[in-house]
């Protein structure tokens, strides 16, 4: 009988050994495996989410990089456009100009004047004159294209035409009527072609990379050139939008260049920008298959150091059970060791808790750095772009508008028996010279900022210096109010008297042709000088308050919006701020802070 209970005894441990071992064998070939498929599962999510979210960002970023080239050389380009126009009006205004088309003029006088405009050897082609019917009169360069008399009567005004084929190369026409005695009897024409410059095409590398394309066409879609070859038709609306080009697909964005029918637009093909994706794919895929391997070997790893103390475990478990001591051979403590682990994992869970609030603070932290570098980083850049095709315009646009004014100046001298009509004429091209001479000086002011010059400066006499600079206004009323103990102020005067008149002349426009009253206030307060300019406006939109501060942002219908810009950057180069005090629906307070002498 004890023979047979020792053998049954042998039996039942010698099935409970090798069920053990079955499952521990079991666990060994299933926990890694399923280790690797978790892992598998969470690298393929991870690279299918990081692939969707950076293929996304890539084509915003791309949009906002296009957007920005396109809309700096439509800006570029309006201008110039502006002043071709100016040019061939100025022309068309001549009386010996109508007098020919009226059939009694001097042909070489006029054929001297039109050779003014041109032809060269540049992109200008064509100079002429067309009679009211359409028929050609003069020309210089290519011959004019005929154009239907009820077209011609028509424009009233000059005007900037639609791109067009002439002999194979793309043109655009820049037209003024010619009048007399009020009525149209014909126009100066101008052609050019369609080219791009060197420094366009190697800017646009720089910006966009080697296959970055420029494109200029109608509006309406009916031609297209990328400045080397005409393109047809092409269906590319104002802003973003796509086109096949020989069968590459591109991305395109297209801005309006102003006073002209005119789209200027920039285009990169569309695989350029999915090939670092895609390369960033194939290394996802690469590093995933790299993570699986290794999760599954670290599974087995891991398994094997968990599984063989279940195993001693179960051999000493036995061992007590058969009434042998085995307790030597326990991989794990006691109670006191359990306690003591879950202490530990007590306390390794607050310190993580405790360091992953710190960690998301941080990052929270970081993350708003980062997005005031990046900011930062874009500004600088749309700066420095747009500062050397300002410098180069800017210098480029001083030359005719002075060659213009001593024009306009010699004929209103040397010929007084000019006709009423024609000195007012006269009075508006000088008046429209200064205003482009105005807008060259704010592109120069703000691409150069000179070093102050600070002295001390009495805020009283400085005030109404600037005030004597303003213009008379017949609806607009200026009061200041100064304080008696406001402290002299250490700046350039020449510099932030720029900033104040700045400031005053947007606070009297912004009342015309309403009217109002400007004050300005002079204290001091907190070691600073304040000058308060208030004016009755409309007053400028919460969403609006810092834009009115970035280049090119202008409400107005005249301007490129420079001065509130240059006015801040002069402001801080002099130790001070420019900022909004206060607006609302009825007025607004542009504030001018100033450190005083004595605190410096």
């Amino acid at each position: 009988m004890a023979r047979s209970w020792s053998a049954l005894s042998l039996t039942v441990r010698l099935q409970r050994e090798a069920e053990m071992v079955k499952t521990t064998q079991s666990l060994r070939r299933r926990l890694p495996a399923w280790i690797a498929v978790i892992v598998a599962v969470a690298v393929v999510a991870f690279g299918s989410v990081a692939y969707v979210a950076v293929r996304q960002e890539s084509e915003r970023v791309m949009w906002v990089r296009l957007r920005s080239v396109a809309d700096r050389f439509a800006s570029v380009t309006g201008p110039g456009v502006l002043s071709r126009v100016a040019a061939v009006r100025e022309i068309a205004a001549r009386p010996r100009v109508a007098a020919l088309l009226a059939g009694r003029g001097d042909t070489a006088a006029v054929r001297t004047l039109l050779a003014a405009l041109g032809p060269d050897t540049g992109l200008t082609l064509a100079v002429g004159l067309r009679k009211a019917d359409g028929s050609v009169t003069l020309s210089l360069g290519r011959p004019l294209v005929a154009r239907p008399a009820d077209v011609l009567n028509s424009r009233d005004s000059p005007y900037v035409s639609r791109l067009y084929l002439l002999e194979g190369e793309q043109v655009f026409e820049t037209a003024a009527p010619v009048k007399s005695h009020g009525a149209v009897v014909g126009q100066v024409v101008v052609v050019r072609s369609v080219l791009a410059g060197p420094d366009a095409l190697k800017l646009l590398n720089e910006l966009l990379g080697p296959r970055g394309r420029m494109l200029v066409g109608n509006a309406d879609g009916s031609q297209w050139t990328n400045f080397v070859k005409p393109l047809g038709p092409l269906e590319i609306p104002t802003g973003r939008g796509s086109f096949v080009d020989n069968g590459e697909a591109r991305m395109v964005y297209a801005s309006p260049i102003a006073n002209s029918p005119l789209l200027f637009a920039v285009s990169v093909p569309r695989a350029e920008l999915l090939a670092p994706v895609r390369g960033m794919l194939w290394t996802l895929v690469g590093l995933g298959g790299v993570v699986v391997a290794f999760g599954a070997l670290a599974g087995w790893f891991v398994i094997r150091r968990v599984t063989s103390p279940l195993v001693q475990l179960t051999d000493a478990a036995e061992c007590i059970a058969a009434g042998t001591r085995a307790t030597e051979s326990l991989p794990v403590g006691g109670d006191d060791e359990v306690g003591r682990l879950g202490e530990a994992f007590v306390v390794m869970a607050n310190s993580v808790r405790a360091a992953r609030e710190r960690l998301e603070q941080q990052v929270a932290e970081r993350t708003e750095q980062l997005q005031l570098a990046q900011g930062e980083l874009i500004q600088r850049e749309k700066m420095a772009v747009l500062g050397q095709l300002a410098s180069s315009v800017g210098h480029e646009l001083r030359n005719p508008l002075g060659v213009m004014s001593n024009v306009a100046y010699y004929l209103s001298h040397a010929v007084p028996d000019l006709p009423p009509k024609a000195r007012d004429h006269l009075a508006t091209l000088r008046r429209q010279i200064g205003i482009a001479e105005r807008i060259v000086s704010d592109i120069l002011d703000f691409t150069r900022i000179k070093e102050p010059q600070r002295e001390s400066v009495a805020v009283g006499p400085f005030i109404d210096d600037q005030l004597q600079r303003m213009t008379a206004s017949s609806t607009v009323r200026i009061e200041r109010e100064i304080s008696d103990d406001v402290p002299e102020a250490m700046a350039d005067p020449f510099q932030v008297g720029q900033v104040l008149f700045n400031v005053l002349t947007n606070a009297v426009q912004s009342m015309e042709p309403v009217g109002g009253t400007v004050t300005v206030r002079a204290y001091g307060k907190n070691g600073r000088v304040q000058i308060d300019v208030a004016d009755e406006g409309i007053g400028i939109s919460e969403s609006a308050r810092e834009k009115v501060f970035e280049p090119l942002y202008t409400t107005k219908m005249r301007g490129i919006g420079l001065g509130l810009s240059v006015s801040r950057t002069l402001a801080r180069a002099n130790g001070g701020e420019l900022l909004i005090a206060g607006s609302g629906p009825r007025g607004t307070t542009f504030r001018l802070e100033l450190p005083t002498a004595r605190s410096l």
